[in-house]
């Protein structure tokens, strides 16, 4: 089964929101269109020293943390990932912040083996964005893991419709057919 994801893209989405944060000086601003040209060159380690930047300067913006720990995601790197979220006041957060503060505990638990805690983390994503995409992908995979193919076979169909990752999910969705088909 294919369990990797391309989550560039959903970084890049965050990357254009946290630059609408109005306390941002247009140095910091300058900083974040930096980062994102790391991330879209591959060069995490360089697009982390810029949020770990702006971190220092703006610890109160949690959106700077959500884009650091998907970074580290992007790294493998789950456990620091995890870390890096773990100051974050989830009663802070605005709607689209808690769908990414969730969908990456739930990546970060998956790729550590926890699938029980990867469906928790999951369902609450989807919970503040219904079209999330990557949420229901990384539901999907972590339902094929734990054997219910059913609701895998769901969640990718979900995951389809938004068109994003299309030979990857398609895949994933015929391997839970096919074991589906096996039960």
């Amino acid at each position: 089964m294919l369990k990797e994801l391309n989550i560039t893209k959903l970084a890049l989405e965050a990357i254009a929101e946290v630059s609408r944060k109005e306390e941002l000086t247009e140095y910091y601003k300058s900083l974040i269109l930096e980062a994102e040209e790391n991330i879209d060159y591959g060069y995490l380690d360089e697009a982390l020293m810029k949020f770990d930047e702006l971190i220092d300067f703006f610890p109160n913006i949690e959106l700077v943390k959500l884009l650091k720990a998907l970074v580290l995601i992007m790294q493998k790197k789950h456990n620091q990932s995890n870390e890096s979220i773990m100051s974050i006041e989830i009663m802070e957060l605005d709607t689209f912040e808690s769908s990414y503060f969730y969908f990456i505990k739930g990546c970060n638990y998956f790729y550590t083996g926890n699938y029980k805690e990867s469906l928790k983390n999951s369902d609450k994503a989807v919970v503040y964005d219904k079209k999330f995409y990557l949420a229901f992908l990384i539901r999907g995979l972590a339902n094929a893991e734990s054997g219910n193919h059913k609701q895998a076979i769901s969640d990718f169909k979900k995951a389809l419709k938004e068109n994003f990752q299309k030979d990857a999910i398609k895949a994933n969705l015929a391997y839970s057919y096919l074991h589906n088909k096996h039960i």
